[in-house]
């Protein structure tokens, strides 16, 4: 199973560190803000952002140059830094990076914001609010992919200064712009050796960058124009009410664009607010918690329904499909598990937390009970990724996890849609649904899932599965 950094060297963590402590291999849903690797401290990154400023700059002047398509594309192929372990992938730290077409429309949008007014390059990072393709993902990508050399410098600080393991490995560092090309060489960076063997190098990255949500996030903006600059949103739509600025985000942003009001941006800029990191120590969102609440819940119950048997090792997937499922209702259910699956408010955390809490709960079981498959997450074939895929050999099928307030719920099983599609790819036949419901009219919606897949039956299996998440009184207190 996959491990904390700390755990593959034998380190004591306690939290108190400077530095994140990932599990490697494994993405965490944390970001790169821009504006805390702006106004660090930390010696390695204090000339950070102003080679961000250097970059865009050049590539924007190369852009509008003759070279070949080639070259340009080439000078923004971020791709996912797959050493740092943040991001979306939340059962792998594979993902897509911000290349091709997509990275060239970003930069095409730097210049032309830059132009129309709206903000310097200095302040590049406010592409993140008018730019749909720029998520905190890809900003990270950004950050890292540009200013490689500094977070791996300060890693190899972190490991000098606890003797960590450190070893040469291959990597893309900075882009040259003299040579048009981005640098590679063997470079000493820590690393780890994983449960097969094999050499992982590790990024340890600040915690004071990471965030769950960008500062220059679209809410976050309507949010501080609600309570900053309402005559603006008053005189130009005759708005009144925050719910109508929650409405109409996409008609605010894009008058601010064609009038240029850089003026509402630069407010927002200077309105005097402290940057501030997301609170690891307290984790409210579960976000980097849910390994550990997963695993603790996994050992408090891990003999519950289990049933070791010699033919484990060679029973059809199907079956253990059925028999994991199985154990997820009961052990949500009877168990409490729930707890861990939702808010205060008595609302699911999001799906990629569910999705990682039920993969450690499987790969678990797989190996408490010796069922002899394999379980990894799919790529991502352009649709979203289909959760797992337990398989062994050509044995295999497909589960997916939702939550019953998705609502894309009932379309996930359409066809060409997320599940077939990746069906007709993985050449597989049987896929299984699995529905986290925390109310009792979400039953209607398991019905109708029940009979929309019953129209496939003729090319696949889509097997409906609901989880109970209803939180109930105990019977001391009705």
């Amino acid at each position: 199973m996959k491990k904390r950094y700390s755990e593959y060297i034998g380190y004591s963590y306690t939290g108190t560190e400077e530095w994140f402590n990932p599990q490697v291999e494994w993405d965490t849903l944390l970001f790169i803000d821009p504006m805390l690797l702006k106004n660090t401290s930390i010696d390695e990154f204090t000339h950070s952002y102003k080679k961000l400023v250097e970059f865009f700059s050049k590539a924007i002047v190369n852009l509008e140059s003759n070279i070949p398509e080639s070259l340009k594309n080439s000078m923004v192929q971020f791709d996912e830094v797959r050493e740092a372990n943040l991001g979306f992938s939340y059962d792998s730290n594979i993902g897509s990076g911000l290349t091709g077409k997509t990275s060239i429309s970003v930069l095409n949008n730097i210049n032309r914001f830059i132009k129309k007014g709206l903000f310097g390059v200095e302040n590049f990072l406010e592409i993140s609010l008018f730019d749909k393709n720029v998520s905190g993902d890809r900003i990270t990508d950004m950050i890292i992919n540009i200013t490689k050399n500094d977070f791996i410098h300060y890693s190899c600080r972190i490991a000098k200064e606890n003797s960590f393991p450190t070893k040469k490995f291959k990597l893309k560092q900075e882009y040259n712009f003299e040579e048009m090309r981005w640098n590679y060489g063997l470079i000493d960076i820590p690393y780890i050796i994983n449960e097969n063997g094999k050499e992982i190098p590790v990024l340890l990255i600040p915690k004071e960058f990471l965030v769950t949500t960008l500062y220059f996030d679209e809410d976050n903006f309507m949010s501080w124009i609600y309570h900053n600059d309402m005559n603006y949103v008053k005189n130009v739509f005759d708005y009144n009410l925050k719910s109508d600025i929650d409405k109409n985000k996409k008609k605010i942003m894009e008058d601010i664009i064609e009038n240029n009001r850089a003026e509402i941006l630069n407010k927002f800029l200077d309105d005097g607010k402290v940057y501030a990191a997301y609170d690891l120590s307290e984790d409210k969102e579960n976000v980097n918690n849910i390994y550990e609440l997963a695993y603790q819940f996994y050992n408090d119950n891990k003999d519950y329904l289990l049933n070791k048997k010699d033919d484990n090792s060679v029973m059809p997937v199907k079956m253990v499909a059925e028999i994991l499922i199985q154990y997820l209702q009961m052990v949500v259910k009877d168990k409490k598990g729930y707890v861990f699956l939702m808010t205060n408010g008595n609302k699911f955390i999001s799906e990629p937390k569910i999705s990682k809490f039920v993969h450690i709960l499987f790969e678990s079981r797989i190996k408490d009970a010796g069922f002899n498959v394999d379980i990894s997450s799919e790529t991502n074939a352009g649709n979203g990724p289909v959760d797992f895929k337990i398989s062994r050999g050509d044995d295999k099928i497909l589960i997916e996890n939702k939550i019953s307030s998705n609502t894309k719920l009932q379309e996930c099983i359409d066809e060409n849609k997320q599940i077939h599609t990746y069906l007709k790819q993985e050449e597989c036949k049987d896929a299984y649904l699995v529905v986290f419901i925390n109310k009792e009219s979400d039953v209607d919606k398991i019905n109708l899932l029940i009979k929309k897949a019953s129209e496939y039956k003729d090319k696949y299996n889509i097997y409906i599965k609901d989880v109970d998440c209803i939180k109930r009184e105990s019977a001391s207190h009705r």
